[in-house]
């Protein structure tokens, strides 16, 4: 047993804690647990909280339309919850996870704001890392681990390349593929790597170049230098009041951040005051009285249902009580026909024989004359009448008079505790309902006061950054005014205003540019000194670098193709051995349910870049990928296309191929959603025999309608939703299987 019990909590329709535990009182090695329940009952929500607890992102999947759908919407007896969780249990005590516990909890809570977590074992994790420690162990939310009724005909109504991906979970070649896609995006890395050296040592060959020449000597330019100090005054002019124009923004960006953090302050101090007013201790009060008037009701009903069962069996006793009476005063009439004259007539015969010389002749001619009133009317009444027969009456009559005032009495204390059960109801609404609109108030306050904390943060971060620029504009004006003296000895304020109507920010960057130019056109014109030896040998060391560098990464390079290769050679090896088992598996499965016909997989080729005539393409841009084509043939048809089969035919062909990749590679857990609804009574009982085959294998979870998968289970689960509560309860039962000669044999 893999996955050991499954914990929900606010989850969907699962508004109180819901646990369904899959041990059952033994431990079982495997196991099937059916669960079961009318529809709308919140059998598929346990699929969803499966999905959703290992990470499935899509709420579209999951039924909604947002995050929050799967927390419980209240009902008329239940408030609505701030919060879903649900928490999955594993068996890890042959060390599955590569993980130091021997059970592994995964564990998923969302509340209404949108805050988000996973768990495992109590420890927050990232989905990422989360999605790596389920992968490893073949639990993967888009494969074949949990599966609903929809699912088993997408396998056939998707393009041979998207089958291809289920034989491919199937292979276990995910290892071997994130491997090779790692190392194909390496590739293009290395190459982008080798081409940005190999640039580089293309910038540097000329100045190696230059470098090595001899430099003479250059006469000074004092025009070039004239020009030079001319534009270098305009570019410290412009930089100068640039400066200046930025402090002075700074510095109203400053105010207006410190004006904003003073008023969220204000609206903090409001937005506190009215969550201290918002008592929570008369929320955690009304909670306590709701969970004392919730245990009085359920006292209540358990009393209801006590005298309930008593005026059942009484009811039954009076009918009992009233047969017996009519039965002991039924009257019966006897037509006085031949047959009742012969008989009565013998009868006087005998007395006449036996009673010959005895004074009783008087007794007998009265009985011959009631003999002749009975011949003249026809038919006679025959009743018993004896002090015995009213004795037994009139005691029975007795017991049917109490029991009538006993049921009497029931009545009106049935009555009496209906009427106190509503009067909780009521009262459990009423405090539930203030409890709401008191919760929603100081949401709101907390809202509130999360966001004027937030501002506060954001205009502090703000604040800071102004300040961290205002210090940063102050050096950078110290060190430009610096600059300045050395070079010019002017008065900054001559500086200020020198020309500073002929330039905009527009023009700054060529103005640098232009001094740039004159600065190296002057360094051309200096005579070389031995600097130039030291930047040259600088420079070579460099280039030499760059080239091992390159020598490195075609290394590197070639051999991350060789293991790009080897991996390819491995998947190929896997899918060709994985699609021979399944094929055969598919075959195998496919008469099974159909009772005979045929049935197989046919590997396709898919060319990529086929218009392509670039004889220099890289190799991979070339690779042939393979679909996958299902063929299937029911007994006594002849089917082209898949699109021919029935909706039956399609239904089972799609569990045979199902059947088929869980036969070839086990997932540690299988959960089934109503996948043979639409089976008739002998699928389904061939659909329960192959289940119970490969429960030897994995662990099967199903939702389901159908006795006979029903026959199958270990533990059963029952799913119920009154209309009064609305919301989902579980009762559960562990099975046994008997022989006909009474052996247990599970």
């Amino acid at each position: 047993m893999f996955v050991q019990k499954i914990e929900m909590s606010g989850f969907k329709s699962f508004a109180k804690k819901t646990i369904l535990d899959f041990n059952g009182s033994k431990k079982i090695k495997n196991g099937i647990t059916c669960i079961v329940g009318p529809n709308g009952s919140g059998k598929s929500n346990i699929s969803d909280a499966l999905k959703w607890v290992i990470g499935e992102k899509s709420v579209k999947n999951l039924r909604g339309s947002k995050g929050k759908d799967v927390i419980f919407a209240g009902s008329p007896v239940k408030a609505k919850l701030g919060c879903a969780q649900v928490s999955v249990f594993f068996d890890n005590s042959r060390k599955v996870f590569d993980l130091d516990y021997n059970q592994v909890i995964i564990t998923r809570k969302i509340y209404r704001d949108g805050e988000n977590n996973y768990y495992v074992n109590g420890n927050k994790v990232r989905l990422l890392d989360l999605m790596t420690i389920l992968s490893k162990v073949g639990i993967n939310r888009g494969n074949y681990t949990i599966v609903n009724q929809g699912m088993t005909d997408q396998i056939l109504l998707s393009s041979p390349l998207e089958r291809m991906s289920f034989l491919e979970d199937a292979a276990g070649v995910k290892e071997f593929q994130i491997k090779k896609n790692q190392s194909l995006k390496r590739i293009k890395k290395t190459e982008v790597n080798l081409e940005k050296v190999a640039s580089l040592m293309r910038g540097m060959e000329p100045e190696l170049i230059i470098l090595k020449k001899q430099a003479g000597k250059i006469e000074k330019s004092q025009v070039t230098r004239e020009k030079l100090v001319e534009k270098r005054k305009q570019y410290f002019s412009f930089k100068l009041n640039k400066i200046k124009k930025t402090q002075e923004k700074n510095e109203l960006e400053m105010k207006r951040a410190e004006r904003e953090i003073t008023l969220s302050q204000n609206k903090i101090k409001d937005f506190q005051k009215n969550l201290e007013k918002s008592n929570k201790k008369s929320i955690e009060n009304k909670d306590k009285i709701v969970e004392k008037l919730e245990n009085e009701k359920e006292d209540l009903e358990k009393g209801l249902k006590e005298i309930e069962r008593l005026d059942f069996k009484e009811e039954i006793q009076k009918k009992s009580l009233q047969e017996k009476i009519r039965e002991l005063n039924e009257v019966k009439i006897i037509l006085v026909d031949k047959k009742y004259i012969l008989s009565n007539l013998e009868v006087l015969r005998k007395e006449l024989t036996e009673n010959l010389g005895k004074k009783l002749n008087n007794k007998i001619i009265l009985k011959i004359e009631k003999l002749l009133k009975e011949i003249e009317l026809g038919k006679v009444t025959k009743e018993s009448v004896s002090e015995e027969k009213e004795k037994k009456n009139k005691s029975l009559q007795g017991e049917l008079n109490f029991l009538e005032r006993e049921t009497e009495k029931n009545s009106k204390k049935i009555e009496k505790i209906e009427q106190k059960i509503q009067e909780k109801f009521s009262e459990i609404k009423k405090i539930n309902k203030e409890k709401s609109k008191s919760q929603e108030s100081r949401l709101e306050f907390k809202d509130g006061l999360r966001r004027e904390q937030f501002e506060i943060e954001k205009a502090e971060k703000y604040r800071q950054h102004l300040e961290i620029e205002r210090n940063r504009f102050e050096k950078e004006r110290e060190v430009l005014e610096k600059d300045i003296q050395n070079n010019f000895q002017v008065d900054l304020r001559d500086l200020i205003d020198f020309k500073n109507n002929k330039f905009d920010a527009k023009d700054e960057e060529k103005l640098k540019m232009e001094i740039e130019k004159l600065n190296w056109q002057l360094e051309q014109l200096r005579e070389i000194d031995f600097s130039v030896v030291g930047e040259y040998k600088e420079l070579q060391i460099k280039y030499d670098f760059l080239k091992k560098e390159s020598k490195d990464l075609s290394l590197t390079l070639k051999e991350l193709k060789e293991l790009v290769s080897k991996m390819n050679q491995i998947i190929k090896k896997k899918i060709k051995e994985t699609f021979q088992v399944i094929s055969l598996e598919f075959s195998n499965y496919f008469k099974l349910l159909f009772g005979g016909g045929k049935a197989s997989l046919e590997k396709i080729r898919i060319e990529k870049n086929q218009n392509l005539n670039n004889e220099e393409e890289l190799e991979e841009e070339k690779e042939t990928q393979y679909g996958l084509e299902v063929k299937a043939n029911p007994p006594g048809k002849r089917i082209e296309s898949l699109d021919m089969l029935s909706g039956g035919e399609r239904t089972l062909t799609s569990i045979a191929l199902l059947f088929a990749l869980i036969a070839c590679n086990p997932p540690p857990f299988v959960f089934l959603d109503e996948i043979e609804a639409n089976l008739d009574e002998s699928n389904a009982s061939n659909f329960s025999r192959i289940l119970k085959k490969l429960a030897n294998k994995t662990q099967f979870i199903l939702a389901t309608h159908s006795r006979e998968v029903m026959r199958t289970a270990d533990i059963l689960y029952g799913i119920t939703m009154s209309k009064k509560d609305s919301y989902s309860k579980v009762f559960s039962v562990e099975l046994k299987q008997v022989k006909e000669d009474g052996e247990i044999i599970k």
